[in-house]
């Protein structure tokens, strides 16, 4: 018997993967393990966009009641909100490192 849940037997790439462990860690409102998990993408913008959007269709399930999901509810509402606002700002040519780490800050408050 295989010892990973199901969703993490999909073959996801890494971003996928990242995504879900990233949605982990904000719905244990972790923004240190956030921080740790997005510090690779501090310096690729495109790397991070790619991650916030896998993250944000995340959020979007859990809004959805996934089970798959690891942020439910509001936590995930606002998850959602938040991956807008970072994926908005790299758009806007907002340095990544700050981007991601304002992001992963506000993992405290979801």
């Amino acid at each position: 018997m295989n010892a990973l849940p199901p969703i993490q037997r999909w073959g996801l790439p890494a971003s996928a993967k990242t995504a879900l462990q990233l949605a982990k860690t904000a719905a244990d409102r972790d923004s240190y393990a956030a921080a740790v998990l997005l510090a690779p993408y501090e310096k690729d913008k495109a790397g991070a966009a790619a991650l916030l959007t896998d993250f944000r269709a995340v959020a979007a399930a859990g809004l959805r009641q996934s089970p798959h999901a690891p942020v439910q509810g509001d936590a995930a509402r606002r998850a959602l909100r938040l991956a807008d606002a970072a994926i908005q700002r790299l758009g806007a040519q907002v340095n990544p490192k700050i981007v991601l780490s304002v992001f992963a800050a506000k993992f405290r408050a979801l």
